[in-house]
């Protein structure tokens, strides 16, 4: 299970990230097996006190429970991903409304 992932740029020393494992440098792959292409579905998969993260790290693929009390801060900060598109197709949505080629990344 491979996908884009979340770049970790700093992890809190002695908050749940660290004691887990995570470090800087690190790709958030996946929560509890499902794909995270962003901060918000790290902040779901990591809502309940145990999660397990699947992360690539230079040594290759690394699998490891983080255990976080309730209401405890991860510790975590990403690197900027930048604006991403979904693919919900709201209605609403203010890129899928601008012209072609206004917004070269997305049109």
């Amino acid at each position: 299970m491979q996908g884009r992932g979340l770049t970790i740029y700093a992890v809190i020393k002695g908050l749940p990230a660290w004691k887990a494992g995570l470090r800087k440098g690190d790709v958030v792959l996946s929560i509890n097996n499902n794909l995270v292409t962003d901060e918000v579905d790290f902040r779901f998969g990591t809502a309940q006190p145990v999660s397990v993260i699947r992360v690539r790290r230079k040594a290759g693929l690394l699998t490891m429970p983080l255990k976080r009390p309730p209401g405890a801060l991860v510790g975590i900060r990403f690197a900027d991903q930048g604006p991403s598109r979904c693919s919900n197709h709201c209605i609403f949505c203010f890129i899928d409304q601008m012209p072609k080629g206004l917004r070269g990344a997305f049109t």
